[in-house]
């Protein structure tokens, strides 16, 4: 992957943030850096490593790119912080250190809908 310019190291964070897997929210960021591309893979992470680094150039002098990303960033990290359905529903004391959490993503995009969960499987000895 090329060398990002500072201005659009959040990308990175989003590409690694596998929300973009069922949600499709971050679609008009993503179709921005190569909406061809975009439309084949739905990667965010392999389209970062397949641009030039000519074309991050670019975007880190547009300013109506620059905006969009830091709006998608400042959502990525307020939902980071969100307390979840799990967190909700859950009691603390039955996830412990004899719990084993898996996640599992059961049909990937670009099925219509996507399943996937995290399972809290409890060990017993």
């Amino acid at each position: 992957m090329p060398q990002l310019p500072e201005a659009l190291d959040g990308l990175i964070e989003l590409a690694l943030d596998l929300r973009w897997s069922w949600s499709y929210r971050s679609d008009v960021l993503w179709e921005q850096l190569d909406g061809e591309l975009w439309s084949r893979t739905r990667n965010p992470w392999l389209l970062l490593q397949n641009l030039d680094a000519a074309k991050f150039d670019v975007l880190a002098r547009d300013g109506a790119f620059l905006a969009l990303l830091q709006e998608h960033l400042q959502y990525h990290r307020q939902e980071s912080r969100r307390e979840g359905w799990f967190q909700k529903n859950i009691p603390r004391h039955s996830c412990n250190a004899s719990t084993i959490s898996v996640w599992s993503s059961v049909f990937p995009r670009p099925y219509p809908s996507t399943l996937a969960g995290l399972v809290c499987l409890r060990v017993t000895t």
